[in-house]
């Protein structure tokens, strides 16, 4: 065993690592039997941090569609001409199904509408609130920066998060990845949600650089995010070809790569909430919370379309809107690993 692993290993248990050691640690698990290493000692950190108890988030998507131009090139959404998002009755049902269910957090995600300005969003949390539904926490992640008068009403309406997905924060891969977006513009906006007490949240996405940087932009990614205080839940998506897209022949993500991603993830944020999100097949979607030590766990969805979810709809209406409740399979998994699930 390399002496020197260890002890950057001891050192993650008790306090955060340098982005050199970081970067030691990446290389080092490519050895299967070290990251085993890795994902314990996450496990510890989250212990000792957030403690053995996950919880339930719901996810209600698409709410808005993405008009940026180009796309992403590796994102599969909006490419179909008849995709259509969800309505206002529909969200509205949604988030009916989701209390009932007694889950009270819920995330609005779809993709970037920039002439609006998060005001197609705002108008939903609006609907939302006026329909009743005051006892639910509400999260937006739908990609567009906000005026002040926007983010103003969000605060007044009581959303508690708004989504700044990176990705990934190389410059050159990001431009080059996502170029119809903007790096600079999200973290500025990350930034200003400080000023209205607005948690936000954001991703890492696992395999979406080029190989010989991989790991160094894991790295920058990682402790890039360490400059936003008010950042306090990061989901970790994964790489996966889509025959839509631009980058239909890019090498997918490996399963042990993403999971090494999260485990890192814990040793670098520490007590943030760490959840999984796209990429992950259904069977191996929960794989980074054993792995890596995360802390939320997507246990009831509502989409129109089910193509990316291995699990069948509990309820599905004439509209193709679907239910998918996953709990108590995800409860089952937790308790396995002597943990436990709080709604």
């Amino acid at each position: 065993m390399d002496n020197q692993f260890e002890q950057i290993l001891q050192k993650a248990r008790q306090e955060r690592i340098t982005p050199e050691e970081a970067l030691r640690l990446f290389k080092a698990t490519e050895d299967p039997e070290l990251a085993e290493e890795l994902y314990a000692a996450a496990r510890d950190v989250r212990h000792h941090t957030r403690g053995d108890v996950f919880y339930y988030h719901a996810g209600i998507a698409s709410v808005t569609p993405c008009a940026l131009k180009p796309l992403c090139r590796y994102c599969p959404y909006w490419r179909d001409a008849g995709r259509r998002c969800l309505e206002l009755p529909e969200i509205l049902r949604g988030v009916q199904y989701i209390k009932e269910h007694n889950v009270g957090k819920i995330c609005l995600s779809g993709g970037t509408v920039e002439a609006e300005e998060g005001r197609d969003v705002l108008k939903i949390v609006r609907g939302i609130r006026q329909a009743g539904h005051t006892d639910v926490e509400i999260s937006v992640n739908c990609g567009a920066t906000m005026p002040d008068e926007v983010l103003r009403e969000m605060k007044e309406l009581g959303v508690v998060r708004i989504g700044a997905s990176f990705e990934i924060m190389n410059p050159r891969v990001f431009r080059a990845v996502k170029p119809g977006d903007n790096l600079e513009k999200k973290i500025a906006f990350a930034h200003k949600l400080e000023d209205y007490g607005i948690q936000t949240m954001t991703a890492v996405m696992a395999g979406l650089g080029p190989q010989e940087s991989r790991y160094e932009d894991y790295v920058l990614s990682l402790f890039s995010l360490l400059e936003f205080p008010n950042l306090d839940y990061v989901y970790i998506s994964k790489f996966q070809p889509a025959a839509t897209t631009p980058m239909k022949d890019y090498p997918p993500c490996g399963i042990e790569e993403g999971k090494r991603l999260v485990a890192m993830a814990r040793l670098v944020l520490r007590g943030l909430d760490l959840g999984s999100a796209a990429g992950w097949n259904w069977d191996q979607r929960h794989l980074p919370v054993w792995a890596g030590a995360g802390t939320s766990l997507l246990g009831i969805h509502v989409n129109r379309n089910s193509r990316y979810w291995k699990a069948n709809p509990e309820e599905q209406d004439i509209d193709r809107v679907e239910f998918i409740d996953t709990r108590d399979d995800q409860r089952k998994n937790v308790e396995a690993y002597g943990l436990s699930v709080e709604a």
